[in-house]
């Protein structure tokens, strides 16, 4: 790989002003990079972005700068295709941010990669890109390069990943944090019915998440589904009748860890 030093890039342009193009682009200005224009079909949007970025608000796709070294696709996955259609030919790496669409969408470009930073990322919390993996494919080594530049830039971490590989990073990460987020949730209504704060709960989330960064999840598993604890499960069960969605839920699991445990028990 060529070192750091000898990579330049010229202007980006940033398409969309949504979580993940606002963060981005507030991370790649403090970061140095020149943001040529800000382009947004949601011309409020795009100018109060633009304005942040001390960049340019465009409305239009045929309206963005030309000679830009990187244009980011920032929207929703199911519009990166027709948007990279309608974007003009340009002699810039044109790259989005999914995590399970194909590079495959960006197909009418010369230059195509995905810049994929594995985080959640809302408008209202600020994000700090320090450290955070993010997932770079390109089928040409040069912008390979360029996008692990831009990552080392923002003092995250580069990876190289395949399309088919990214679709599986990103479903593992929606069981990880979305679902996950989801059961706090869960956990937060139950507490609250019985007038108990949630914080109650925040070393022991705490600590599970120490565990998992030195431990197999598996391994560090507890709880009564883990013990095949019955009597504690049907008592469990019993609460939940009010919330009969959140039975299903802990069924499920409870069902899903104890057959995950026998499978493993039988192995061993």
């Amino acid at each position: 790989m060529r070192p750091l030093s000898s990579i330049t890039l010229k202007s980006i342009v940033l398409i969309g002003a949504g979580n993940v193009a606002t963060h981005l682009g507030l991370s790649l200005q403090k970061a140095g990079f020149e943001m040529a224009a800000v382009c947004s079909r949601t011309s409020t949007h795009g100018q109060q972005l633009a304005t942040l970025l001390n960049s340019n608000a465009v409305d239009s796709l045929k309206a963005v700068p030309l000679n830009a070294g990187l244009y980011i696709i920032a929207v929703a996955d199911s519009a990166i295709e027709s948007v990279s259609a309608e974007l003009p030919e340009v002699e810039g790496l044109v790259v989005h941010t999914s995590g399970i669409a194909p590079l495959s969408v960006l197909h009418k470009h010369k230059r195509s990669g995905v810049l994929y930073p594995l985080q959640s990322i809302n408008k209202q919390v600020p994000t700090n890109f320090e450290k955070v993996p993010i997932l770079v494919e390109s089928t040409k080594t040069r912008d390979l390069e360029i996008l692990e530049f831009v990552a080392n830039e923002l003092k995250a971490t580069p990876f190289r990943i395949t399309s088919e590989q990214k679709k599986m990073v990103h479903l593992a990460a929606v069981f990880a944090n979305n679902f996950t987020n989801h059961l706090y949730g869960v956990a937060y209504q139950l507490l609250q019915s019985q007038g108990i704060s949630f914080d109650l709960l925040l070393p022991l989330i705490a600590e599970t998440a120490r565990k998992v960064q030195t431990e197999i999840p598996q391994t560090v598993q507890t709880g009564p589904a883990m013990r095949n604890d019955i009597e504690t499960i049907q008592a469990h069960l019993e609460l939940l009748q009010r919330y009969p969605q959140y039975r299903q839920l802990y069924d499920l699991f409870s069902q899903s860890i104890r057959n995950t445990n026998r499978a493993s028990t039988s192995e061993n």
